[in-house]
């Protein structure tokens, strides 16, 4: 599990990167190259499964599925940070 978590990261890191650098050399806004990426990176089957298992009765399951949604949504949202530090994004709204 932690391996998956890694790649998230790490995943999240290298789209924010070259993100960043496209949109540097094409003068393009950042989320034209990002968004596509964060979306394939983001597993909303994890929050629906957790949801079909506490409604069918079976806890434990459901909120080890929440814990591992918000830990996706924590590595995602690191790595944004993190690739927003490597690359510095420019401003888009100039």
């Amino acid at each position: 599990m932690a391996g998956a978590n890694l790649g998230n990261l790490f995943g999240t890191i290298l789209a924010v990167v070259f993100a960043n650098l496209w949109a540097a050399k094409t003068r393009s806004p950042t989320a034209i190259g990002l968004l596509p990426a964060i979306v394939l990176l983001v597993s909303g089957s994890i929050g629906f499964r957790g949801l079909a298992a506490m409604a069918t009765g079976n806890v434990a399951t459901g909120e080890q599925q929440f814990i591992q949604m918000f830990i996706v949504a924590l590595t995602i949202a690191a790595g944004l940070l993190v690739g927003n530090t490597i690359v510095r994004p420019r401003g888009t709204l100039s």
